[in-house]
């Protein structure tokens, strides 16, 4: 049977993502009084304050829409956007898990855009990765590591075990955290697939991903059939990218030939930079890096497997 086809690399961005059916009444103000969090391709996502009523504070909510350049582009490749966020919102609204962002509602907003509300955090895993290289902070620190693991791989047991449902896009953009570490929550369900049994999604549906963060199978299309082992391998190279604050891949990077380096790295393991100093605290997550990054798909833990070995 065939694999899945991927869109190569230099035909995709590189994203710094976090990327009508009944819900809770939402009032979405003019643009220039909505808070940019974050963007993807095609999506961007705002911060909106909801009015007091009867003197009752209302939580913000964070809302996800199609962006100028998605609605003033492509006609096909709006429609591609479109069903994504439709497809996230019908699914979101099935979720019911700690550690994965909460449906808040669905509806077309007042200049046509259907808009996506969700719980808001406190920031992406991949924003706060990016502020401690800038400030040479050094690797995040192993409780906060440990936070995300086992949240993130709680999130991943329900999704795999209980919904049968491959995330398909794990990557730090993808992770929002509240608080201080206090708990990591799971989000951007718009290329999710289903899976069978077995944990492997219908050869014939498209695997979308991004690339960076892609597990072999996806990248090669003569090896096994891409599933819930996939997801695991993602997992993995978030669990790299604490360490190394910045993307699989992109460590030692040379300028010249840079996508040609690109396209010949992923789909692999990123070694551990020589110059990476970590303290005895990390082994054991340097351990469940190279376990979930492992080649083959049935060599690399479960999701359950994980949490078991961090409890």
């Amino acid at each position: 049977m065939d694999t899945p086809k991927r869109t190569p690399l230099r035909n995709k961005h590189l994203e710094n993502v976090f990327g009508n059916i009944l819900g809770t009444p939402l009032k979405i103000p003019p643009s220039p009084q909505l808070q940019k969090l974050g963007f993807g391709t095609g999506i961007e996502v705002c911060r909106v304050n909801r009015t007091p009523s009867k003197d009752v504070v209302k939580s913000p909510w964070a809302v996800k829409r199609l962006n100028r350049f998605a609605l003033d582009g492509d006609m096909q490749n709006s429609e591609v956007y479109s069903e994504r966020l439709e497809k996230e919102a019908m699914l979101l609204r099935k979720l019911n898990h700690g550690n994965i962002v909460g449906f808040r509602a669905y509806k077309k907003g007042p200049d046509g855009r259907n808009i996506l509300a969700l719980e808001i955090c406190d920031s992406s895993l991949a924003d706060i990765l990016e502020k401690r290289l800038e400030e040479d902070m050094g690797p995040l620190e192993v409780p906060k590591i440990a936070r995300f693991c086992l949240d993130i791989a709680a999130a991943l047991e329900y999704l795999h075990k209980e919904m049968e449902i491959l995330h398909g896009d794990i990557k730090s953009g993808n992770v929002l955290v509240k608080g201080d570490f206090e708990v990591c929550k799971l989000c951007d369900f718009g290329v999710s697939l289903k899976i069978d049994k077995s944990g492997h999604i219908d050869p014939d549906d498209k695997y979308v991903g991004t690339d960076l963060w892609a597990a072999p199978e996806v990248i090669d299309d003569m090896t096994s059939l891409i599933g819930s082992g996939s997801d695991i391998f993602s997992y993995g190279l978030v669990i790299y990218e604490t360490f190394v604050l910045m993307p699989p891949h992109f460590f030692g990077l040379d300028d010249e030939d840079s996508m040609t380096e690109l396209d010949m790295r992923v789909g692999t393991r990123p070694p551990l930079p020589e110059t990476l100093e970590l303290s005895n605290d990390y082994n054991l997550y340097v351990g469940l890096f190279y376990a979930c990054t492992k080649d083959l798909p049935e060599d690399r833990p479960s999701a359950e497997a994980i949490q078991k070995m961090l409890k």
